[in-house]
């Protein structure tokens, strides 16, 4: 991978400052990240996948989210 293409942390936020749209995104994909690999949560299923998360298994969840 060439690590010259990569946008620096400064470019980043000023990036997301910016554009709320890809800050939106930015973060949906996050929590996408935690709900599905820390978790094991299937969204599509609305159910457990195989296996436990980090946490062990999840009988479900709840998020709050807030903006400012």
């Amino acid at each position: 991978m060439d690590t010259t293409i990569l946008l620096s942390s400064f470019e980043r936020a000023a990036t997301l400052t910016n554009d709320h749209v890809a800050c939106a995104r930015y973060f949906d994909q996050i929590m996408n990240i935690v709900i599905n690999i820390l978790m094991k949560w299937d969204r599509k299923l609305q159910c457990l996948a195989l296996g436990g998360g980090l946490f062990g298994f999840c009988k479900g969840f709840f998020a709050s989210m807030e903006s400012q």
